[in-house]
């Protein structure tokens, strides 16, 4: 049957046991299934987001309810889709290009039917991360609020928070929970904002004491070595995570994750200075907090702009 042959009546909103029982539908969040994927699941310590990179052909398939709420942004190709759900709005056939984003809120079973090669970039966002942003851009109760599907959009907001959240899983030091946090929240905020039935309006900003900064900086000095998220570090400083990460930035002029890469490089730097150093990059990068050289070398490029060997051994370039 053609892609532009109308489904069956029946077929448009399949139940979930029958999804469950389609043999053709693949969970990509199992690692058995990752055999496509080009960099790991984001965020494996923080249950607020993961992502995955897929290479599609010529496709059918049926997924049951999703716990999450789910994003595709076709990174390359070109396709013909049928994805049908009951909370889409719009004409369910779309022409998916390079760009193009997909949406199915989380509880949705989906019927998908593609044509022609592509790529794209899948998101799972945690239901009570879009919860908490509804519950400071609105007025009224945030579980009313209903979140509208869509498919082949092009929003250039969406895709730039799409496309900064696949560089992050493709940099050496991928799946770093700070940064996945906040770009897991930055997401939310745009779905809100773009798919939500009420209006919504930005609060008040958040303000830090002099004691919540110290103890936010003090915190971040001290597990400088280990991966950690926003929410441990607002749990700390005793506010919620989303005005949280604004209110440091509004305070600092520099974002949770930038800042906390900056510090890392004083104390590299600190320990280079030190008489005698003889620490290996791969060394120096461990006792960072980095996790590798090449994260390293990473982190000098974008914040100092100059590779770490170059710096090593005082070239500029």
């Amino acid at each position: 049957m053609s892609l532009t042959d109308p489904l069956d009546d029946a077929a448009s909103t399949p139940d979930a046991s029958e999804a469950v029982a389609t043999p053709d539908f693949v969970d990509f969040l199992k690692d058995e299934t990752r055999s496509c994927l080009e960099g790991s699941t984001l965020g494996s310590a923080w249950s607020g987001l993961q992502g995955a990179l897929w290479q599609q052909g010529d496709d059918a398939f049926v997924a049951p309810p999703l716990d999450a709420h789910f994003m595709a942004l076709c990174t390359q190709g070109l396709s013909v889709a049928d994805i049908r759900f009951a909370a889409l709005t719009g004409a369910p056939v779309s022409i998916i290009s390079d760009g193009a984003i997909c949406f199915m809120p989380a509880g949705n079973a989906c019927q998908f039917r593609a044509e022609g090669r592509f790529e794209t970039f899948h998101v799972m966002v945690r239901k009570e991360m879009v919860r908490d942003c509804l519950a400071t851009m609105m007025k009224g109760d945030p579980d009313r609020v209903e979140l509208q599907g869509f498919t082949g959009h092009h929003d250039e907001k969406f895709e730039r928070l799409l496309r900064a959240l696949l560089a992050e899983m493709k940099r050496p030091n991928h799946g770093d929970a700070l940064a996945a946090d906040a770009q897991a929240i930055a997401l939310a905020e745009r779905l809100v904002d773009y798919a939500s039935n009420v209006p919504v309006t930005e609060p008040k900003s958040a303000t830090l004491s002099p004691l919540q900064l110290k103890n936010a900086i003090d915190f971040m000095e001290a597990c400088l070595t280990r991966d950690f998220g926003i929410d441990e570090i607002a749990a700390f400083v005793g506010m919620p995570a989303r005005p949280f990460a604004a209110a440091f930035e509004e305070a600092t002029g520099i974002t949770l994750s930038a800042f906390r890469t900056e510090r890392r490089l004083d104390y590299v730097r600190e320990w280079m200075s030190a008489a005698n150093c003889q620490a290996t990059a791969t060394e120096l990068a461990k006792r960072a907090g980095f996790g590798s050289a090449e994260a390293l070398d990473a982190a000098f490029c974008s914040h100092i702009g100059i590779t770490f060997e170059n710096y090593r051994h005082g070239r500029l370039g």
